[in-house]
């Protein structure tokens, strides 16, 4: 195996003998030159824009978060709510259960 972890090749034209430190506190991406940054749209071409502002991404985004929640809101209820009636069948269920065994009990003895 050779390449860049091998001692022999430090130097040569393939690896560099030392590696530049990288300044993490400056930016790595300069800012754009005045001629690429991007016109804001205004007035009457704005409004006829099919694209819609950030602004109003936003608040559908925030529509369909809030319509999410709902939706998990009443799922949950719903879900204890047939916990509960799984609660109080099983209740009936062990009831029943007690009654047959003693109906059992009793008939073996007789």
């Amino acid at each position: 195996m050779s390449g860049i972890l091998d001692e022999g090749n430090v130097g040569t034209d393939d690896t560099p003998a030392d590696v530049e430190e990288i300044d993490l506190t400056m930016p790595r991406v300069s800012p754009l030159p005045k001629e690429d940054v991007p016109r804001a749209q205004k007035g009457k071409r704005r409004a006829d824009s099919s694209e819609r502002s950030p602004f109003e991404e936003l608040d559908t985004r925030i529509a369909a978060i809030k319509e999410s929640i709902e939706w998990g809101e009443e799922t949950l209820l719903d879900l204890y709510s047939q916990m509960a009636q799984v609660t109080a069948d099983m209740g009936q269920v062990s009831t029943a259960l007690r009654r047959a065994k003693l109906q059992l009990w009793s008939l073996k003895k007789w």
